[in-house]
């Protein structure tokens, strides 16, 4: 089984146990070209959920809007964007646009926001060891990080699962 298989299988295996949580959000964590895309892609097929691009769907919103405005603007037409999918799971991919500092957002929180109602599975490009959850790297101007996320993470890098927060227990478990 490859990488890109893999990660959808583990990300299939583990939404039952994010229904349960708080926060209903799995979050599909490598960098670029780890197969976060693939899996997603894949999983949308498979079970007919919606894929949607974030970068793609909010930036074509935030266009009538002056950049002054896009701090204000961006949480509501994200809320849109995502309002406007009936899958009960969502899939969020290329969330790079969440990042920008102009936009003023704690990308995290958001996500968290999103999956108060419905389950949501996300891609994140950066890495997590078990504690920290990273964007980018130290010194990128948007770079960010975690400690222990309440989230469920699937990592593409190390192809472990990773389950933090309250609702979860802090073991780690390895992939078979």
């Amino acid at each position: 089984m490859n990488a890109p298989d893999s990660c959808w299988h583990r990300i299939d295996e583990q939404l039952p146990a994010v229904v349960s949580r708080y926060y209903r959000l799995l979050l599909v964590v490598g960098p670029p070209r780890s197969g976060k895309t693939t899996a997603l892609r894949h999983l949308a097929e498979e079970r007919g959920w919606a894929l949607v691009n974030v970068n793609l769907r909010l930036s074509e919103r935030l266009l009538e809007f002056t950049s002054q405005q896009h701090p204000h603007e961006v949480q509501r037409l994200l809320d849109e964007v995502v309002g406007e999918q009936r899958s009960g799971t969502l899939l969020l991919d290329n969330t790079e646009m969440l990042f920008n500092l102009e936009l003023q957002l704690d990308p995290l929180r958001l996500l968290q926001l999103l999956s108060r109602n419905r389950s949501v599975v996300a891609s994140w490009a950066g890495s997590y060891d078990g504690e920290r959850l990273t964007y980018a790297v130290p010194g990128h101007e948007e770079f960010k990080r975690y400690s222990t996320p309440d989230a469920v993470v699937v990592s593409t890098e190390s192809v472990q699962l990773y389950k933090k927060g309250p609702a979860a227990s802090a073991a780690v478990m390895e992939s078979a």
